[in-house]
């Protein structure tokens, strides 16, 4: 619904993207620009193209290289000298090779591109190929961008330019202050600062940690704010300005991309027909959308009942737990006893037990005690103290006066 946050495109991206990375259509190799080769008095000594092929699913790197138009001889040669240092189990689509070609029309050198940034280079001389491994020559920039939400805070990165890893960071950070399914509306924006890995030519090889962040929501009369923070034990995490972590004991919802379907309160059964207390909050989503743990906890309860179905009870630190029912199935390696981390997935949605459709009914137990986890003020982790909150707030500052 406009001025709310859009889950739908967020939910068909996560089930198409693994299709749309690798699924690529064949193309023929790219040409770059004539290079030319200048020797120390600055004269041309020779004049040479370079040419680019790239990885498509279900090749092995001689496909590529047989599609650059090399003879089947040469490219099996390659293909033998390079393999030592290339991992080739593991090829993925979008990998590529560089073919550099001198002005005679030959090829003089063959580099290939591995998943770390490494170039294996077999350049021909003579009759003879030699290789060498050249590590990646990596810079680090920050760049900052803004969104502006017209119809999803998803939608509103997109447009700004803000990469899928990078966004659910962002929304990680904020997720233990922010509902998302019901905290944003249209005009609201954030501002971010996260790191860009180029290589030695200049484009984009990895994209790094966010840096600063600073999300305006309802109506943007409400604002959070976080910034990353190396102390100096060498431990890192992101900090509020007052240099309290941004992380709290639990998470404000259970799910990423779900809608409150029934909150907590009295409410008419839709299996019984009678009026009664709903200690929980019902979130809403297609079966098998994994259920996180809102906290690092350990399971004390784990397996089915006739009300919750299949379900799972952490116990946190400070007298709370919390219970997530109607699963359709339990994450691997999950037992009674198991320590499990905040945001893990420990289960996936479902429709067991009494319930009309799929959904992760979730409940905050305090001291015993059921109470509503969508108003409750989530305890807060840890603040900077001494040495470390005078240079966390130095670095805030200057963080601040760099970008705005």
């Amino acid at each position: 619904m406009l001025g709310k946050l859009n889950v739908k495109s967020y939910l068909i991206l996560m089930a198409i993207l693994p299709f749309l990375l690798t699924c690529t259509l064949p193309q023929g190799p790219e040409e770059s620009p004539v290079t030319l080769s200048v020797d120390d008095s600055g004269e041309v000594t020779d004049l040479s193209r370079e040419s680019r092929g790239e990885l498509i699913r279900g090749d092995n790197l001689i496909d590529m290289i047989l599609r650059e138009g090399i003879d089947a001889e040469l490219a099996n040669s390659l293909v033998l000298a390079v393999a030592p240092h290339v991992d080739m189990v593991h090829l993925q689509p979008g990998q590529q090779g560089f073919f550099l070609y001198g002005s005679d029309g030959d090829l003089v050198s063959f580099q290939f591109e591995e998943q770390d940034g490494s170039l294996v280079e077999a350049r021909v001389e003579g009759d003879s190929l030699q290789v060498a491994v050249k590590n990646p020559v990596l810079t680090t920039r920050v760049v900052l961008v803004r969104g502006t939400v017209e119809s999803s805070l998803y939608n509103a990165a997109v447009d700004c330019g803000m990469p899928l890893n990078v966004f659910m960071d962002m929304i990680q950070l904020f997720s233990f202050d922010v509902d998302f399914q019901r905290d944003i509306y249209r005009g609201d924006y954030f501002d971010a600062a996260y790191e860009v890995v180029y290589n030695e030519r200049g484009e984009i090889a990895d994209y790094g940690e966010i840096v600063m962040a600073r999300l305006y929501t309802r109506g943007a009369t409400e604002e959070y704010h976080c910034y990353r923070y190396v102390k100096l034990d060498g431990s890192r995490d992101w900090y509020d300005d007052a240099g309290g972590t941004v992380r709290k004991e639990l998470l404000k919802t259970p799910i990423n991309g779900a809608y409150i379907s029934s909150g907590f309160g009295s409410r008419v059964s839709p299996i019984t027909g009678f009026t009664h207390k709903h200690k929980g909050v019902d979130f809403a989503a297609p079966k098998g959308t994994p259920i996180l743990a809102s906290g690092k906890g350990v399971i004390t309860l784990i397996g089915w009942s006739d009300v919750y179905g299949w379900f799972i009870q952490l116990r946190h630190t400070n007298g709370y737990s919390t219970l997530y029912g109607h699963m359709s199935a339990f994450a691997r390696g999950m037992r009674s006893g198991s320590i499990v981390d905040q945001g893990q997935t420990i289960g996936y949605v479902g429709s067991t037990g009494m319930s009309t459709g799929p959904h992760c009914h979730y409940e905050v137990i305090y001291y015993g005690t059921k109470i509503n986890p969508a108003t409750m003020k989530f305890p807060p982790g840890e603040s900077l103290k001494g040495d470390d909150l005078d240079l966390f707030q130095l670095e805030r500052k200057s963080l601040i006066s760099s970008f705005f």
